[in-house]
């Protein structure tokens, strides 16, 4: 509690105590004086619960300078929301990059099994089971090549 705070507590509890002015109702000073008390408990309450989140959250409040007192929160705060929304935005763009990676292995996907049924239709068509190795079919495709080369 600041000097200011216990000062102000001070001269409404000696008002309290005295005899009080005829113009002020001691029930209002009562009352403004308990307001003032819960006020302040329910202020402590909040700022330790608080604190106590952000420095178990918050790898920048290590109440070093910058990050001293309530600044030093609302500091670490902002800098820790503003990385996690870096984050975010890098997850963001992974992600559609991860997207486009997947839509292109696709389509690389469908090129190749429409490669390998050309492949397989070209070897029904020149005789060959689909099993044989496209190997042993180029090897004599060049035989073939070669020797018809060779008959000219």
């Amino acid at each position: 509690m600041s000097e200011k705070e216990h000062e102000f507590l001070d001269r409404i509890g000696q008002i309290l105590e005295e005899d009080p002015d005829p113009q002020i109702n001691a029930l209002d000073v009562d009352r403004i004086y308990k307001a003032c008390l819960r006020w302040r408990k329910l202020a402590t309450d909040a700022a330790k619960y608080v604190e106590s989140v952000i420095c178990l959250r918050s790898n920048r409040f290590t109440g070093n300078q910058p990050y001293v007192g309530w600044k030093g929160l609302g500091l670490a705060l902002r800098e820790d929301y503003d990385e996690l929304e870096c984050a975010k935005a890098e997850r963001d763009e992974a992600d559609r990059r991860a997207g486009a990676a997947e839509r292109e292995l696709a389509e690389l996907k469908e090129e190749l099994l429409t490669y390998k049924d050309l492949r397989s239709q070209r070897k029904r068509d020149a005789g060959y089971d689909d099993g044989t190795s496209f190997d042993v079919v180029w090897a004599e495709a060049l035989a073939a090549l070669k020797e018809k080369r060779d008959r000219k």
